[in-house]
């Protein structure tokens, strides 16, 4: 009896392991597109405490993607073909100003670089998209702060000009958001913008707005679904990203990098 009672328990036991954890999903082939938000230790008020993540955590996921030989690459490198043998991205969406003090010193310390999506509406602002009664109003960057990014190596892409959910609005609203954003950021930053982000991933799932964004000039279109990115995949499609969520234990990086996913 009691064996029959410990057996349930241990089917019950690797039941709940699996239904929390994909850990039977297999290795996907490709670069993983790791998205993260804020870098920083979260004010007690926040109530999206899964979108930041503290600079001692970060440190400790860039130590672990260079122990497994990955090797942060931008868009410009993929445009010009310089890939090491095993690309990882790194993107960072809305340009908070934790870019510039938190994250840009864990970067330069492990000698990695990254993708920065600036909402231009927001520059020197902050996060005025949020509800204050749900989330903590934080200063975004400083022009002056994405530029001191750039000249350390990072890359700068779109957020759009507002951080609106473009599937929401009439589609001349979106192209709006989607052009006028690209041409004030190279306006002001000297440099293109090789890649947008649809704020929220809203629009991601709509042909239009993809088609809309790739035909404003950029190379590369990001979403937020779950996946690694393959290179060979169809390039005129949203790329898959890697959500880093603040509650992930270092088993759930691991199984990111593997699959793409770690949570069902």
């Amino acid at each position: 009896m009691i064996a029959e009672i410990l057996g349930l328990a241990g089917v019950l036991a690797a039941a709940g392991f699996s239904a929390r954890w994909n850990w039977w999903r297999p290795t996907k082939v490709g670069i993983p597109v790791l998205m993260y938000h804020k870098i920083g230790h979260p004010p007690k008020e926040s109530r999206q405490k899964s979108l930041w993540i503290t600079p001692e955590v970060f440190d400790w996921q860039l130590n672990c993607l260079k122990a497994r030989g990955y090797q942060t690459v931008t868009f410009a490198d993929l445009r010009n073909k310089r890939l090491p043998a095993k690309p990882v991205i790194l993107t960072f969406d809305d340009g908070y100003l934790n870019a510039y003090t938190d994250a840009l010193p864990v970067l330069k310390r492990n000698g990695m670089r990254g993708v920065f999506y600036i909402v231009s509406g927001a520059i020197g602002r902050d996060n005025f998209w949020h509800d204050p009664e749900k989330e903590h109003r934080i200063p975004m960057m400083s022009l002056e702060n994405i530029k001191a990014m750039m000249a350390a190596g990072m890359e700068m892409g779109s957020h759009a000009l507002t951080h609106r959910r473009l599937a929401a609005m009439s589609l001349e609203e979106a192209e709006k958001e989607i052009v006028e954003s690209k041409k004030s950021l190279e306006k002001v930053l000297n440099t293109e913008m090789l890649s947008f982000a649809f704020p929220y991933g809203n629009g991601e799932d709509v042909a239009e707005l993809v088609d809309m964004s790739f035909k404003a000039g950029y190379g590369w279109v990001l979403g937020i679904h779950g996946g690694i990115w393959s290179a060979n995949g169809a390039k005129a499609e949203p790329m898959p990203r890697i959500f880093v969520r603040g509650d992930d234990t270092k088993f759930d990086f691991y199984l990111q990098l593997r699959s793409g996913r770690s949570r069902l």
